[in-house]
Order: structure tokens, then C-alpha cells, then sequence
């Protein structure tokens, strides 16, 4: 992949575009707006100092038909976050799935905890109005051509409530 760039600002060691105000747009109808490479550190670096209340990203993307941030590896997380005491991901949408995972060699979302009082995978709903179906409100949903859930363990499980 070849990009045409209208300023190229290179450094060997060190950034290629700096300052007080470290601003850059890019705009471009058919290829990147802004494209980074590196060889040893991030291609890409954004960083918001904004109070936790305001919400700005470091790094924001927008499309109005597909993805607004995509990430790729061959070996690691494609898209990572982490975080020190709220959400590393967040996903949210108004008419399709908030997080959304598949997978045609390993789970389509994997959960872990090392937390002795939390899941590994803990799903809550908050509706409070009539359900229209038996999946409708539920906290944790499972369908499958075979086992809807599958437990392994001493017990394998564990219900609270009654049970049908």
C-alpha cells in the first residue's frame, strides 16, 4: 500500500510531527487521512488529558457505514484496552449487539477472572417492564443445535431462585 501525502513529516528516533499543541488533520477522499508507521514503537499515538467526566477520547474514529476504529494483528489483540478501575472495552449501541465477538477457531467471547467475590462472564439485565418471550429480560441468554449451557465443576451448578 502506497499513500500520497500532501506534508511528510519523518524522524529517525524521535516524532515526526511535535509541539505545544501537537495538532494533525488529515483529509483525503480515497486513501488514510493520517497514516503512521513505525518499526519499534506505536504508528498512531493519541492521548486526552480531558477530567474523566468529560469523556474525550485520545483517539476517536468515525464512519457512517462500517468501522470507525479497526484494529489488526497477526498475533496479538487486534484492538486493546486497558484500564484501571472502569470498563478496558466498551461497547454500546442503540439497535445491534454493544459487544460483538465470533470466532471460527475459539470462542466468540472469552471471559476470565482471577477475582474470588466475580465472574469470568456476568451478564445483567435492567428492563423492568413486561417480557414478550421467554429469552425477552433475562440476564444471560444461551441457545445452541446442542447443550444450551454446559457446566463443569463441584457442583457444576448452582441456582438461586426457582427453577424451570
Amino acid at each position: 500500500m502506497s499513500f500520497t501525502t500532501g506534508t511528510n513529516n519523518k524522524a529517525d528516533g524521535g516524532t515526526g510531527i511535535s509541539g505545544d499543541a501537537r495538532v494533525l488533520v488529515g483529509e483525503s477522499t480515497n486513501q488514510a487521512g493520517v497514516a503512521g508507521f513505525s518499526t519499534n514503537f506505536v504508528g498512531v499515538w493519541g492521548e486526552s488529558q480531558s477530567p474523566a467526566n468529560a469523556g474525550q477520547p485520545g483517539v476517536f474514529g468515525k464512519s457512517p457505514n462500517w468501522q470507525g476504529v479497526h484494529g489488526e494483528s497477526t498475533n496479538q489483540a487486534g484492538v486493546a484496552g486497558f484500564s484501571n478501575s472502569g470498563p478496558g472495552v466498551f461497547g454500546e449501541s442503540n439497535s445491534g449487539a454493544g459487544v460483538f465477538g465470533q470466532s471460527s477457531g475459539f470462542d466468540g467471547v472469552h471471559g476470565e477472572s482471577t477475582s474470588n467475590a466475580h465472574a469470568g462472564v456476568s451478564g445483567v439485565n435492567t428492563y423492568t417492564g413486561s417480557v414478550s418471550s421467554p429469552q425477552g429480560g433475562v440476564g444471560v441468554y444461551a441457545s445452541s443445535n446442542n447443550a444450551g449451557i454446559f457446566a463443569q465443576g463441584n457442583p457444576a451448578g448452582y441456582f438461586q431462585g426457582d427453577v424451570r
